[in-house]
């Protein structure tokens, strides 16, 4: 498809349809975000989540709308999702 194409479909308002989601773009469990979790990813800061990752494991950080916050790397030590990679902007 090339971006003509593209352009043409998003101009009749059919473009939705082709196009995915950076969220689901991402091939990565998925790790469902509160606010005030949301508000600390945005300014790169981890967030404490319990469970049964790997260290090292990595996941993509979602508002409760599904939007892509950020890709994030779990340390075991200190039991936290560390952003490595914000993609959303700060409030």
């Amino acid at each position: 498809m090339t971006l003509e194409h593209l352009a043409e479909l998003a101009e009749a308002e059919r473009a939705e349809g082709i196009l995915i989601s950076m969220t689901d773009a991402v091939g990565l469990p998925e790790i469902e975000l509160d606010d005030e979790e949301r508000k600390a990813v945005t300014h790169g800061r981890s967030i404490r989540r319990t469970g049964s990752w790997q260290h090292g494991a990595q996941a993509k950080l979602c508002d409760n709308d599904q939007r892509l916050m950020a890709i994030a790397e779990y340390d075991i030590g200190l039991a936290v999702w560390h952003p490595r990679v914000v993609l959303a902007e700060s409030d």
